[in-house]
């Protein structure tokens, strides 16, 4: 369930993505006027998710390999209507594939390695399900 109050920083946390595909996100954020969003990169997949997104820098470089060449945006400290303009916004981007997920409080505590491996597996999961429709 989504929460009916932000939790986290204001912040999108790209895992998997490149220097180029990084830029282009922040391009697409600054043209939805959402500048004020800090976009992290992460590298350190054996910290909790909170410690992830207090420590992340945007200037890190990342680590496209990071996920074995998969993405995911972790969406934090925003409203079900921000996320979904972000969403919509990326569908229009030619940018790659990507996994998302919305910061939850018990997903603060997770540890990110922990979190990634079940936010895969139900990505997987819905994969497999539209692949039967």
């Amino acid at each position: 369930s989504v929460a009916s109050s932000p939790v986290g920083p204001l912040a999108c946390l790209l895992l998997g993505f490149n220097g180029e595909e990084r830029e282009q996100f922040r391009a697409m954020m600054k043209g939805m006027e959402a500048s004020m969003v800090d976009i992290l990169v992460t590298n350190e997949l054996d910290q909790t998710l909170e410690v992830c997104l207090d420590k992340a820098s945007p200037d890190q470089e990342p680590n496209e390999q990071i996920l074995g060449g998969k993405k995911l945006v972790f969406l934090s400290g925003m409203y079900p209507g921000e996320i979904q303009e972000i969403l919509v916004a990326y569908d229009r981007c030619e940018l790659p594939d990507t996994m998302w997920a919305a910061v939850v409080p018990k997903a603060l505590k997770k540890n990110v390695r922990t979190l990634v491996a079940e936010i895969m597996e139900d990505d997987a999961y819905m994969r497999s399900q539209e692949e039967r429709e």
